[in-house]
């Protein structure tokens, strides 16, 4: 993979994924706990759609789907315990403590087969959550309450 333009990443596939931040003021984090008092959050499947994400949750859940695509061994991803294996990373450990911080709640991941969630072809060369903030030089907290918009996008048009 190779970096483009700054904020976008590049794949040799038709898909292409980008993050753009607009200076403005940054928000509190607005999501609301279940009724055992934990935000809930389930990886997603992020393609080659048009779609612009900017909503705090689908953000997040960008981010905890780039966790399981990078810092879970694809083995581990098909298996029963891969809610277990994920909460394990380095990268959950990293988004449950933003999130903590911020609301005073933890994440609870929800899924069903973890074959389900994926960032089309990984979109990214990235080796964990971190090394994807690093590159960009950003934080998790800009990403999430900050005026940023996560867009995927394809060349078929």
């Amino acid at each position: 993979m190779k970096t483009i333009r700054q904020g976008v990443f590049e794949t040799n596939s038709s898909s292409s994924h980008s993050l753009s931040i607009r200076e403005g003021k940054w928000g509190q984090l607005e999501l609301k706990p279940n009724d055992e008092e934990y935000i809930e959050v389930e990886p997603g499947q992020f393609g080659w759609e048009i779609k612009w994400y900017d909503d705090q949750l689908s953000k997040l859940r960008y981010l905890l789907t780039m966790v399981f695509m990078t810092e879970i061994d694809w083995e581990d991803r098909l298996k029963e315990d891969w809610i277990e294996k994920l909460e394990q990373t380095e990268g959950f450990r990293v988004l449950n403590t933003f999130v903590h911080r911020n609301s005073g709640y933890y994440l609870q991941v929800i899924g069903t087969n973890g074959d389900e969630y994926y960032i089309d072809h990984q979109s990214c060369g990235y080796e964990s959550l971190l090394d994807f903030l690093c590159s960009y030089n950003t934080t998790i907290e800009e990403v999430i309450l900050g005026n940023a918009t996560i867009k995927t996008d394809n060349d078929n048009h």
